[in-house]
């Protein structure tokens, strides 16, 4: 364990980790974590967080439009494009990537992964609030509309230095209106049926 917090510091003194679990991933972490540790049994999913990672401090990223969110994760899918590094032109044209994505719409894996989106949320704020932690909430749509604000309190929230200039997002944005078009034809065939349509 010892060797992992050494070889993923930065020279600043932080180590981080990324996680977006699921039920059995989560669990396959926790379980790895109180073998290597010795811990017991008893304890549960949130003290054995603490146990492993002392100290550790939170930053819940969340998406407010969960359509948007299923509709970029398919795309993305379908694409195998999952980022695009700030000024890089894509691999595949992009009017060309358009006409194959736009057969690639499928009602149902967008539902899913809606559906699959809204339930690991559901989990990471289970945990939370089992171990009574308050994190830092980054909503992904004001993360947008304000980077650099964002990034300055994420950092002080980290009690890290902010420094006096933040460089410039290093990922393009792949939303365009061909996802656009998909999220409006999803809340359309969502809703064919109701009485009373919420969207």
């Amino acid at each position: 364990m010892q060797q992992i917090w050494q070889h993923n510091t930065t020279p600043n003194g932080v180590f981080g980790l990324k996680y977006g679990p699921k039920r059995d991933d989560f669990a396959a972490w926790t379980a790895s974590f109180r073998r290597v540790l010795n811990l017991p049994e008893r304890l549960s999913t949130a003290d054995v967080w603490a146990a492993t990672f002392p100290d550790c401090r939170h930053v819940f990223m969340t998406r407010r439009h969960k359509v948007r969110l299923a509709v970029s994760w398919w795309r993305a899918i379908q694409s195998g494009e999952w980022h695009r590094a700030r000024g890089q032109q894509p691999s595949t044209p992009i009017e060309a990537q358009h006409a194959t994505l736009n057969d690639q719409y499928s009602f149902e894996a967008i539902h899913h992964l809606f559906v699959e989106a809204s339930l690991r949320e559901a989990l990471i704020e289970e945990f939370f609030a089992e171990a009574s932690i308050h994190p830092l909430t980054v909503v992904y749509e004001d993360f947008l509309r304000d980077y650099e604000g964002t990034v300055r309190s994420t950092l002080r929230f980290l009690d890290l230095e902010v420094p006096a200039v933040i460089p410039a997002p290093a990922l393009e944005r792949l939303a365009d209106d061909g996802s656009e078009g998909w999220v409006q034809r999803f809340r359309h065939e969502q809703q064919a049926n109701w009485t009373s349509p919420a969207w």
